[in-house]
């Protein structure tokens, strides 16, 4: 979901995980999901598995990263 619920609102009650078990557009019953942080590291703390070398690639001319226009 990003750094925000589907509405727009800033998320509430995250665990340490940067997780909360709440209603989505996919489970409007209520799923847990992870949220980015606005702050770097961004992703949640407590995810595990596997990393994978040169996991990102662009065909984008400016790159990845550079704000649109």
């Amino acid at each position: 979901m990003g750094s925000a619920e589907a509405d727009g609102s800033a998320p509430a009650d995250l665990d340490e995980c940067g997780g909360h078990f709440a209603a989505t557009p996919e489970y409007p019953g209520g799923v847990y999901h992870y949220h980015a942080s606005l702050t770097f590291p961004n992703l949640p703390t407590c995810l595990t598995g596997t990393s994978a070398n040169n996991a990102f690639s662009s065909a984008a001319q400016q790159g990845i990263g550079v704000p649109r226009r």
